[in-house]
């Protein structure tokens, strides 16, 4: 992530640390459904001007036509942010739900191809 803030450049793009909570997939006839539950965190580089990390605990859940491909469910939370740049995760944090929905899109239409 990199954010400009007047003459600062910010880029929060080292992880620091990824964890899955859950993971779940699964299928049922024709039916299939995938749920993640985890956290990202990431930092900034140790030589930046202005140090910090940030963090988003998220959840994704899909539902899906294993036949037709057809996306039933598609949904993509932020539960929490946190670190120095937290607020600014939240502040984004619809945009970040999209790119993650449309994430989850991409990799069911892979599944059908």
């Amino acid at each position: 992530m990199k954010a400009d803030l007047g003459p600062v450049s910010v880029g929060i793009d080292k992880v620091k640390e990824v964890r899955i909570d859950e993971f779940l997939l699964s299928a049922e006839g024709n039916a299939g459904s995938a749920r993640l539950m985890g956290m990202l965190a990431c930092k900034t580089s140790d030589k930046a001007a202005a140090r910090g990390d940030a963090s988003a605990t998220i959840r994704v859940e899909a539902a899906f036509d294993l036949r037709t491909c057809e996306i039933q469910k598609s949904e993509a939370h932020v539960l929490e942010t946190g670190g120095t740049y937290g607020s600014v995760i939240a502040a984004f944090s619809g945009s970040i739900e999209a790119a993650l929905k449309n994430g989850i899109r991409s990799e069911i239409a892979k599944l059908c191809h």
